[in-house]
């Protein structure tokens, strides 16, 4: 009976990693614009390593997360485009955008956040050159972290 349960259990998970995606998709960057104040489309990166990372104007990890991605910024990393892609207070966004050289975009219509499937926020989606996820992470993390990973996409 535990070997059963034990099997279903596996199974159970395996699936949940399946439908969520541990690894990235192997969908092409959607064309579908991403900036309410620009005409940006995300299929403008392709040829490019991508780093979105969705965040939300009262979100205090989400802000606390700014200056460790203008770190990664200043690597001047090859072929690497950031995009900080937020929903929120547009004033507010607009202020924190004034205070950093990272790109800054709204999505308040939440069209990115809901193509990406988010379930919170910081999270930060990496985009291979061909447009494809490669991988994602919630929550905030490191300069080492963010650069290790871009760096690790071909």
């Amino acid at each position: 009976m535990k070997k059963r349960y034990a099997l279903l259990l596996f199974t159970l998970v395996g699936l949940l990693f399946l439908m969520v995606g541990c690894g990235g998709s192997s969908e092409p960057v959607p064309n579908i614009q991403i900036d309410e104040w620009t005409d940006t489309t995300l299929d403008q990166y392709l040829g490019k390593k991508v780093l979105m990372v969705f965040w939300n104007t009262t979100c205090a990890p989400c802000i606390g997360e700014l200056p460790i991605i203008q770190q990664v910024y200043d690597k001047n990393l090859k072929d690497t485009v950031i995009l900080q892609i937020g929903v929120g207070d547009i004033n507010t966004m607009k202020k924190y955008a004034a205070q950093y050289k990272f790109k800054f975009l709204n999505d308040s219509k939440k069209v990115t956040f809901g193509k990406y499937k988010l379930t919170g926020t910081p999270t930060s989606v990496f985009l291979g050159k061909d447009g494809k996820e490669v991988t994602r992470k919630l929550g905030a993390d490191t300069v080492d972290f963010y650069v290790k990973t871009l760096n690790q996409i071909p």
